[in-house]
């Protein structure tokens, strides 16, 4: 068991290793978009040393016979909060959140860094020694108050870990919606596939949660298994989805847009169905849509671009899309795409799907079909058919 026990925590260690050089080492040319993905990179990096560091610990305690579950008292808990720290703070910055910032971090630090130092002290007085050695660790942890700062750790590793999902959910919610506001097609799908990532590492901050939680050998070997192949994933997508993040830098001037637009415009376009802005928007809108160009068959069409077309603020189309037609700008290009179709069969009920699918800018024949379902209710098949019916 001994054998199999430290064999587990060396592949993880050693995997762990490989992926923060990969990450660390693995450079592009920093221009202003790239610059802070090579950052999140970086923090994914320090993730993976930090869990070498415990799994070193871990194989140190089994090959000198000693309870590996101690350094639950102190050591583990303490990595533990940092690299969730240091991954939420990553987090944020891969949806572009406004909570990535150095006011955030420190808060979010300072918890650890007192609990540290007391810890320290405590060590120092009831231990009588003025290093740090694994004998007088072992008679610590056991102690009366060694055991409270441990439950008291504890508590603090689980109100921040429920600080952090709850911070991160809410994020990747409002990442997705200004995704789907401000891209179309394509690279809409893509640009949601950050906050994807941004769940998958919600579930493995859990896993080590239970697994620190759970003071069981079997289960703790297990555990590290299962959360050394879901980092190795999250990794991979993390490196092959930058080209993603540089596309959605768009992002960051919809947010500079909604912070110049303070007041809500969300009211204000529900209260003024007559007045004379919103005749002139959908006027101008409408105008766009019967264009000959049909500028909403281009491939991954975005906001800013419409916007320029139209000549008006892209925060007041987004406004505008989401208060008076209940869109996003996402679904709003879509939607035409879908009547696009069925202009073309109405025309041409014999049309081959591809072609049809090509015609309406969509990606496939798959695609259109779950948009066309989805937007009229009914099948392809079924509306074809109705076509013919009606002709005869």
């Amino acid at each position: 068991m001994q054998f199999f026990e430290t064999t587990v925590y060396i592949t993880s260690t050693s995997i762990c290793l490989i992926l923060a050089i990969v990450l660390l080492t693995l450079g592009t040319k920093q221009t202003a978009t790239q610059n802070p993905y090579n950052q999140i990179k970086r923090m994914l990096a320090y993730s993976a040393l930090l869990d070498m560091t415990t799994n070193i610990s871990i194989i140190y305690c089994i090959n000198h016979q000693i309870d590996f579950l101690i350094l639950d008292s102190f050591f583990t808990p303490s990595i533990y909060y940092l690299e969730l720290l240091i991954m939420s703070y990553a987090m944020f910055r891969l949806i572009r959140s406004k909570l990535a910032n150095k006011r955030n971090a420190k808060i979010m630090i300072l918890p650890l860094f007192l609990f540290v130092v007391i810890y320290g002290i405590a060590y120092y007085i009831y231990s009588g020694s003025s290093f740090f050695s694994m004998g007088s660790y072992q008679l610590f942890v056991i102690t009366p108050i060694a055991e409270t700062l441990s439950k008291v750790i504890g508590v603090g590793v689980f109100v921040e870990f429920l600080l952090c999902v709850f911070a991160l959910a809410k994020e990747a919610n409002k990442y997705s919606h200004k995704v789907t506001n401000i891209y179309s097609g394509k690279a809409a799908v893509n640009g949601k596939k950050l906050s994807y990532l941004v769940y998958c590492f919600i579930g493995f901050f859990a896993l080590a949660g239970i697994n620190f939680l759970w003071e069981n050998k079997v289960a703790n070997i297990a555990f590290i298994i299962l959360t050394t192949i879901i980092f190795c994933i999250a990794a991979i997508i993390i490196i092959n989805l930058q080209k993603v993040y540089q596309q959605t830098g768009e992002l960051n001037d919809y947010q500079a847009s909604q912070g110049r637009g303070a007041n809500s415009a969300s009211t204000q376009y529900a209260q003024i169905a007559s007045n004379r802005v919103y005749v002139s928007l959908n006027r101008i809108i409408s105008e766009w849509v019967v264009d000959s160009n049909k500028s909403y068959l281009h491939h991954d069409i975005t906001l800013h671009q419409v916007a320029d077309e139209l000549n008006i603020d892209p925060q007041q189309l987004s406004d505008f899309l989401n208060s008076v037609y209940q869109m996003s700008f996402n679904t709003w290009i879509e939607h035409l795409r879908v009547e696009e179709v069925k202009h073309l069969l109405k025309e041409n009920p014999q049309l081959p799907l591809n072609e049809a699918a090509a015609l309406g800018a969509f990606a496939n024949s798959d695609e259109m079909r779950r948009n066309f379902k989805r937007y009229t209710g009914e099948t392809i098949a079924k509306y074809r058919k109705r076509i013919v019916e009606n002709k005869h």
